[in-house]
């Protein structure tokens, strides 16, 4: 896949579920610069396998949103129990 390619999906995906282009670019370039360079860093491919792993976390799960949208119920109940 070209970069352009490749940055154009990143860019789109980031004006529908934003918050992750910046670990995909990571993962890009790291992978960019393994393959077409023949060599990556090892602490840096661990690093990518983690980005990657939260990153499709936050895209099936929907953790982050999910968290917010309990603390958003928390804050509107000021912290008080829910109405039984």
């Amino acid at each position: 896949m070209a970069n352009s390619t490749c940055q154009s999906r990143i860019d789109a995906l980031e004006v529908t579920r934003p918050g992750h282009q910046k670990a995909l670019n990571a993962l890009r370039y790291v992978g960019n610069v393994g393959s077409h360079e023949g060599e990556a860093d090892f602490d840096d491919l661990l690093d990518c396998f983690e980005y990657l792993e939260y990153t499709l976390i936050e895209l099936i799960d929907e953790r982050r949103a999910r968290l917010e949208a309990k603390a958003d119920d928390l804050l509107r109940r000021k912290g008080r129990p829910k109405s039984k």
